[in-house]
């Protein structure tokens, strides 16, 4: 048995991890970056301890340019990541110390130019590794813990978007909506605000299946009664939270309410599953109002990064400017 496991790569022994039942999150899932960092390369950096059980590990999508231009960046799609630990380390502060500084090591012996991860809510790593020479920098994302009530819910919404709800109410939900349908309404409501959508059709149809496979994601769409579609949003979620991961909407249909609607929909899945909501996100100003008029919490984590050469910054600045326009 033991020779078997030694045999196995660090991403074949995570998988053994993710379908174990371990407590991993959705976007730290096996199957999730095989979805996400399709056709790029991701890896796993594992800790073990002396008896070769798993006791941290850390996906990672490792990009490679120019040859020598070598980073670790967050998937596209993936809200969360960073190091996992174990039950048994996560009260062990001196082990955790330990397990950052075996990572640091990993992380010197990929000669990267830049590292960067957005960690789990919560996590004690974040600290530890700040206290190393990484950058942390504050992240929010917008969440209803307790969704059980779904007129308690609709009720604590701001006075704004409770108008906003009134006009949606002879709307039609689905929950079929065919995902090249998905893709080309998300595609086509991006051109008439003059950006580009920045996934493929082959990335999202990928995604989706595996998702719904799994049961972990589907597809919500309001519809008028001409049945044109006025809103849609791809959630995906675990056995923790349902993440709104791909809304999609006309804003030229703003006053159907639809935009509004579309999250109370995704809440009420959240509802049945007996889960948290999130919004997963959003830093820009404009969207988190939205998200605040739900009665949402504010719930902060926090992004760990290292720039090792100095070059990279032009070229992270270059990039930036670049896709500015795309979402």
């Amino acid at each position: 048995m033991v020779s078997n496991e030694i045999s196995l790569t660090p991403k074949e022994r995570y998988a053994q991890l993710c379908s174990s039942g371990a407590d991993i999150p959705l976007f730290m899932q096996h199957w999730w970056l095989e979805c996400v960092c399709a056709g790029k390369r991701w890896e796993v950096w594992l800790y073990l301890d002396a008896s070769g059980s798993i006791l941290a590990a850390m996906p990672y999508l490792y990009r490679r340019r120019m040859g020598n231009v070598r980073f670790v960046v967050q998937p596209t799609h993936s809200q969360l990541g960073g190091v996992w630990l174990s039950p048994e380390v996560r009260n062990d502060e001196a082990l955790q110390y330990t397990i950052a500084e075996s990572l640091v090591q990993h992380l010197k012996s990929l000669k990267l130019w830049y590292y960067y991860q957005q960690y789990n809510i919560g996590s004690p790593m974040v600290g530890i590794l700040s206290s190393m020479g990484f950058t942390v920098k504050r992240r929010v994302t917008y969440r209803i813990d307790d969704v059980s009530d779904m007129a308690a819910v609709e009720r604590a919404c701001s006075k704004n978007k409770k108008r906003q709800l009134q006009h949606a109410i002879d709307l039609t939900v689905r929950h079929d909506m065919d995902p090249e349908e998905f893709y080309n309404y998300h595609r086509d409501t991006l051109h008439r605000r003059r950006r580009e959508i920045s996934y493929t059709r082959e990335y999202f149809l990928v995604l989706y299946h595996h998702a719904l496979r799994r049961g972990q994601g589907e597809i919500i769409s309001l519809h008028d009664n001409h049945g044109t579609t006025l809103a849609a949003a791809f959630v995906v979620w675990d056995n923790t939270a349902l993440y709104y991961l791909i809304p999609a909407f006309d804003i030229s249909r703003k006053e159907t309410g639809a935009s509004a609607r579309l999250p109370i929909e995704a809440m009420k899945l959240a509802s049945e599953k007996g889960i948290a909501f999130d919004f997963e996100g959003s830093m820009i100003p404009g969207v988190a109002k939205h998200y605040q008029q739900y009665g949402t919490t504010a719930v902060e984590y926090f992004s760990v990064e290292r720039v090792y050469t100095p070059l990279f910054r032009l070229m992270r600045w270059i990039y930036r400017i670049k896709n500015r326009k795309k979402i």
